[in-house]
């Protein structure tokens, strides 16, 4: 079997005279050249975390059905070696990188340093999907000649310095792609996440819309300004009306879902006008507030229904929440007992600041139901 030879140039000169090469290496030639250093606690060896196969299965499989592609760069290091054994010099500061298969497993073997799942992937769509990987080619960065504490240090730095996109932009990214992707819009729908599609498209809706959200939900890449609750928070607590039944989800029209939920609110906020009046100094309208109420919105809408009553209009909501509402009682910060809009005071004023664990929003929750009145069927 002759040499590897993959075109590079070269990158720079890190840390100790450390050179790197950049270019871009053929899957197959890289499943077969790679190591993984996991680390090893006995043996005082490697840095790597384990793995996490549920993670390289997906994404193996995604591979093999050609659903997804791996523009970014690995991190990679041929460990203790010179770099004139494995490089040929030239013109314009180019080079050939050979890379002897006979020697994948010694002197020839490439430390990943960052993107092993991306790696293990390819190998699982080889080995478990029968993929034909043959036309996949890698990004990669290579250390030539580093030995593993250089690796680690720059593993540490990659890790220590990355940050994870934010789960609101994740969530809008994701409502962009299904727009956008029919395969990725067939994935969502089979995968069990169409409800954070609709549940983000109907937070973008409330806050850009004339409604009592306006203004009070903080969007992706937005400054706080006068914002109460992130996106992201909203959009979870829309969980329970998107994912567990049809009963709101079955009405058709988005439009008319956002007009319904709004509705809503509006007949909260007639039972506790001065929560909505000055919603900062108020938690209704944060996340254990939007988590609770939200909790309970299919027990209102089935009572509506039942009486025969609009959805579309907030006193079918309130003369149903008002008791409730106004009944509801808690001890604060200070250890008074406060009730009604005083319950929903912010900081140590209010009793619903003890309430923002799940458990104790599910045991405000349950604390709500038992004071809403007997559904009449």
């Amino acid at each position: 079997m002759s040499f590897s030879e993959i075109r590079v140039v070269r990158g720079p000169t890190i840390n100790k005279g450390i050179i790197t090469v950049v270019g871009i290496i053929p899957a197959s030639t890289l499943v077969l050249h790679h190591y993984v250093p996991h680390r090893d606690v006995l043996k005082q060896e490697g840095y790597q975390r384990n793995p996490i196969e549920n993670r390289i299965s997906k994404l193996a499989h995604d591979l093999a059905n050609k659903k997804v592609d791996l523009p970014t760069s690995v991190l990679l290091n041929l460990r203790n070696v010179q770099s004139d054994d494995v490089l040929v010099q030239k013109p314009n500061d180019n080079y050939i990188l050979q890379l002897d298969p006979h020697k994948a497993e010694n002197s020839h073997r490439l430390y990943v340093v960052d993107g092993q799942h991306r790696i293990r992937a390819l190998k699982k769509a080889i080995n478990d999907f029968d993929a034909d990987i043959s036309n996949i080619k890698i990004p990669f960065v290579c250390m030539v000649g580093a030995d593993e504490t250089r690796e680690m240090e720059q593993f540490h730095i990659v890790n220590s310095n990355a940050k994870s996109v934010p789960t609101d932009l994740a969530l809008e990214l994701l409502k962009a792609r299904y727009d956008k992707d029919p395969e990725f819009k067939s994935v969502v729908q089979m995968t069990g996440m169409q409800w954070q599609v609709d549940a983000q498209r109907m937070t973008e809706m409330l806050t850009s819309k004339n409604t009592i959200w306006k203004g009070r939900i903080r969007l992706p890449n937005t400054t706080k300004g006068e914002t109460i609750v992130p996106s992201a928070s909203f959009v979870r607590s829309l969980k329970p009306l998107l994912g567990t039944t049809t009963l709101f989800s079955g009405v058709n029209d988005i439009n008319k879902q956002v007009q319904i939920l709004d509705s809503y609110w509006k007949g909260i906020r007639r039972i506790l006008p001065d929560a909505f009046d000055e919603p900062s100094k108020f938690s209704i309208q944060k996340g254990v507030g939007v988590d609770v109420m939200h909790s309970i919105f299919l027990i209102i809408m089935d009572h509506v229904r039942n009486n025969n009553d609009s959805l579309f209009k907030p006193e079918s909501y309130a003369a149903f929440l008002n008791d409730a509402l106004l009944e509801l009682e808690g001890r604060n910060g200070l250890g008074e007992s406060v009730s009604g809009v005083d319950f929903w005071r912010a900081g140590k004023n209010g009793a619903a600041g003890s309430f923002t664990s799940a458990a104790g929003k599910l045991r405000l929750s349950e604390y709500l139901r038992i004071l809403l009145p007997d559904l009449v069927i």
